[in-house]
């Protein structure tokens, strides 16, 4: 089999297993939140948030720094690279149990600091994780990681299920995620096996080396985190843990829907980086006038639907409980459409070797991002929180677009635009007339308006069908 075709094949299937294991974990969480209530909850968003914030910053960029060493080597210094840098990953890794440590300088109840404890312990595994990914995706290889992370979601789904029947405690699914974590760090480590026969390596020298490296990256990564992860953990030192699950049911749909447009960017980036390497612009400019046109095609019914129907999708979600959560989402559904264009414009980015260029965008964002949490959180609560991650979303997307834009010479027109518009209104009307005129449920109204909305942009001819046809495997050369 060609790489191309390892490439397009890899992508499906890692489409396809980000969208099982979506299932399996947003089950889990609609049943989590029906168990705990928005309290409990809360403090299970805050005791992950927590741990997360470690995990992240642990990051420190490790896996890119992997996937440059590696890229061009042979199989014999490959598995000598990832079994130094598995080392360090592994030594490193330790420093996770600063969490349960830190946590105690925080105004906390206990069991969300014996939830921080125990949550240390399941990101110790997935921490393992990422440099062997960088292994199996050189080797275009991913079935074992999407089947681990499949397993993973179903574990997960299948312990928080005995957890509700047997009435157990919130402690109790975060000792269970510590199995399903564990099972999903030994099926990449043996599907890596495959490859590199991993052993504990110790060379400073090269660990100096690597972590030097690092440092672009993991200024990136914590910029990164501030503004993705500092809303909900400032929310929970100046709010009660009930406005954090709100937030948190809120914040879930977002990144359930963040997962679509990500998928999508990584099946044609390929695609992308490929004919911008070849100098092909014009069918570089091609592709991207079409997925742009896609991602409006996405991005503005999002935002007329998400209007009405915010409340019913957090409670199909979250349950009655956390209808409150409804008008949180309303406002993050501004920031899912702009991250729709900021996952296309920080790819391209990055497809056109720029991405140090973002550094001073993320800084901005990461400023500001302190900034109105500290303000805004303070006085409006979870809504405070939402708004600014609008405007830092769009922070973020407006330096991807101006540094895309100053470097190519490129812009993708907007003149599907009127068409799209038109239809999404449309759409609006019908789900506002099927919703309070005839009250009926999210189960008619949703599928009802998207039928309307693709009807009336295919009867306008507002339907690029030739994206379709662009984005075939036989045409990637």
């Amino acid at each position: 089999m060609s790489d191309t075709k390892k490439v397009a094949q890899n992508s499906v299937i890692q489409m396809l297993g980000k969208i099982f294991s979506m299932i399996f974990g947003v089950v889990g969480i609609g049943i989590i939140t029906r168990y705990l209530g928005q309290e409990g909850f809360g403090k299970y968003t805050t005791i992950i948030t927590f741990t997360q914030i470690f995990t992240i910053f642990l990051d420190l960029g490790l896996s890119n720094v992997t996937l440059k060493m590696i890229s061009h080597e042979n199989d014999e210094n490959t598995e000598n690279i990832i079994s130094k840098i598995f080392t360090l990953r592994f030594f490193l890794n330790f420093l996770i149990f600063l969490a349960p440590v830190i946590v105690f300088l925080f105004p906390y109840s206990n069991d969300i600091k014996q939830g921080v404890l125990i949550s240390s312990f399941a990101f110790f595994f997935t921490n393992l994780i990422q440099v062997l990914v960088v292994l199996l995706q050189k080797k275009l290889n991913t079935v074992s990681y999407v089947v681990g992370e499949i397993f993973s979601k179903l574990i997960f789904l299948l312990s928080v299920i005995y957890v509700v029947t047997n009435s157990l405690e919130l402690k109790h699914i975060l000792i269970f995620s510590i199995l399903s974590n564990f099972v999903y760090f030994i099926n990449v480590f043996i599907g890596s096996r495959k490859y590199s026969k991993i052993k504990l390596k110790i060379d400073l020298k090269f660990w100096k080396k690597a972590l030097i490296m690092c440092w672009p990256f993991a200024l990136s990564i914590i910029l990164n985190l501030i503004y993705f992860r500092g809303d909900t953990f400032i929310l929970s030192l100046l709010k009660p843990q009930a406005d954090v699950g709100i937030y948190g049911a809120a914040y879930k749909v977002l990144e359930i829907y963040d997962m679509f447009p990500i998928l999508f960017i990584n099946l044609v980036l390929p695609i992308l980086d490929r004919s911008y390497k070849q100098r092909d612009f014009e069918r570089f400019k091609r592709i991207i006038q079409k997925i742009f046109d896609f991602f409006l095609m996405i991005s503005i019914p999002l935002v007329f639907g998400g209007i009405l129907l915010s409340k019913d999708v957090i409670i199909l979600v979250a349950g009655e409980d956390f209808i409150k959560a409804g008008s949180v989402l309303q406002i993050l559904i501004l920031a899912m459409s702009i991250i729709t264009f900021g996952a296309l414009f920080c790819s391209l980015v990055i497809a056109i070797n720029k991405q140090k260029k973002m550094t001073i965008g993320y800084i901005t964002a990461a400023t500001v991002s302190i900034i109105g949490y500290l303000i805004l959180i303070p006085r409006y609560s979870y809504f405070g929180a939402a708004i600014t991650t609008v405007i830092v979303e769009l922070i973020v997307t407006t330096f991807a677009i101006i540094i895309f834009k100053k470097e190519t010479k490129f812009l993708p027109n907007i003149k599907s635009i009127y068409k799209i518009l038109f239809s999404a209104i449309m759409m609006f009307i019908s789900i506002y007339l099927l919703k309070y005129q005839l009250n009926l449920d999210i189960f008619i109204t949703f599928p009802s308006g998207v039928i309307i909305y693709f009807t009336s942009l295919y009867l306008i001819g507002g339907i690029n069908k030739e994206i379709l046809n662009e984005l075939k495997t036989k045409n990637i050369k």
